[in-house]
């Protein structure tokens, strides 16, 4: 961003411009030179006026023994200086230069309040602007800035409105699907087919290619198996519509292969699956009392049985298999 120094009328950045509230851009309307130039001009122009003015304020406001105060305070500041010390103008206290910020303005290039005396003062100036907290069961927007229930939340962002318009304006933009586009993950310029669509981007495509997804989904399935474990009995019995899909979780299945040691409940082997004693096709549900570890061979023997099962040395013989009826 930039702006024109209305002075030299020179075009700047933004940076080179003082920050003021009065002007509707929030910055000046000269650059800094050139109001420093001014300044100067300003003050050689108006010397004696400006002396005149000093000593009479001097002589009018000035206490008995203020000058003797005030050498003694420049010598006691100068002797902290040199010892490398300071005094709080707010708390008072004499610390290292080094718990002061810097501050060209001043004679010794510190600023007059400690670093921990300026954070007291931030955070009571923020506090002051945050607005008021909504009541219980309600929350503000951050897009709007109005109180709403609960209700009109989803789970992150923005209320359900702000979204609903965020998404119009989107659709409202023209996308243009590139050609290729480089990954955020793996940094590489691929094909605009190796990418997954995505109606929020901008482009339409995801940030991620698929090889990329697929790789973090992957890993994050190593690192949490009994996670992944709950989340696929999780959606089989919700497929199935199985009573108590919502209450068990990767805890509840951990807890039941613990009990089994995390062998097969069968044959003793190493457990490699969870298995459900009542399947989920012929109406079993999904609570921690119905799961035990299993192995794969075991549990593909199985299949839907239940019931009775006919095991000797650690292999099932027979099984009453009972079919489900067609719903």
């Amino acid at each position: 961003m930039t702006k024109r120094c209305w002075r030299c009328g020179n075009r700047k950045p933004l940076s080179e411009f003082c920050k003021t509230k009065s002007n509707a851009d929030g910055h000046a309307t000269q650059c800094r030179e050139c109001q420093r130039d001014y300044f100067r001009q300003y003050r050689i122009a108006k010397r004696d006026l400006l002396l005149e003015y000093q000593r009479n304020y001097r002589a009018e406001y000035r206490k008995p023994g203020a000058t003797i105060k005030a050498s003694k305070r420049k010598h006691s500041a100068a002797l902290l200086a040199a010892a490398g010390f300071k005094r709080c103008c707010k708390c008072k206290t004499v610390k290292p230069v080094g718990e002061f910020y810097n501050q060209a303005s001043k004679a010794d290039g510190l600023a007059a309040a400690c670093k921990a005396c300026q954070c007291v003062a931030q955070h009571a100036r923020l506090k002051a602007k945050r607005p008021p907290k909504p009541p219980k069961g309600m929350k503000r927007c951050k897009r709007c800035g109005e109180v709403k229930l609960l209700a009109a939340f989803p789970k992150k962002g923005c209320c359900i409105t702000c979204r609903r318009e965020a998404i119009e304006l989107k659709k409202r933009l023209p996308k243009t699907t590139p050609t290729h586009k480089r990954c955020c993950a793996c940094k590489t310029t691929k094909p605009a087919r190796a990418f997954s669509r995505d109606a929020t981007s901008t482009d339409g495509l995801h940030h991620r290619c698929k090889a990329c997804v697929r790789a973090a989904q992957v890993n994050w399935e190593r690192t949490y198996p009994e996670k992944t474990r709950a989340s696929n009995q999780r959606r089989r019995a919700s497929k199935n519509a199985a009573a108590g899909a919502g209450y068990t979780t990767s805890r509840h299945i951990h807890w039941r292969w613990e009990f089994w040691g995390n062998r097969c409940w069968i044959c003793g082997q190493l457990a490699e699956a969870t298995d459900h004693v009542k399947p989920l096709a012929v109406g079993g549900s999904h609570y921690p009392a119905n799961m035990r570890p299993i192995c794969r061979s075991c549990n593909s023997k199985k299949g839907v049985a239940y019931e009775l099962l006919e095991i000797r040395d650690s292999t099932i013989i027979g099984v009453r298999r009972l079919v489900a009826k067609p719903r």
